[in-house]
């Protein structure tokens, strides 16, 4: 999905894509992610890394390869993170809990 994005463009990343929330009370990581937790992100930038260079030799032989490749890179800023509304419990259900400070 992130080759969709364009810069300046804001996106809300949720499901499986969120794999750990906190706050100072409490903290969320998912198997394989935190259902219902939402994050909003922001498209800053969308460039190509440093070039990777991948060098191979077979000594003896006279046989080398050098290759390389530049990644596309998307750097995002994060707006807002939203908490689940509950915490999920064994049999699936969520059970909504209030915490004193």
């Amino acid at each position: 999905p992130v080759s969709e994005w364009s810069v300046g463009s804001t996106h809300t990343i949720k499901g499986d894509d969120v794999l750990l929330v906190a706050n100072q009370y409490k903290t969320c990581v998912g198997l394989p992610g935190v259902a219902g937790a939402e994050v909003d992100v922001m498209v800053e930038e969308i460039t190509r890394d440093k070039t990777l260079v991948i060098f191979k030799k077979r000594r003896r032989k006279n046989s080398r390869r050098k290759n390389g490749f530049r990644r596309q890179v998307t750097f995002l800023r994060v707006l807002d993170v939203r908490m689940p509304e509950g915490e999920a419990v064994a049999d699936g259900s969520l059970e909504s809990e209030s915490i004193a400070a």
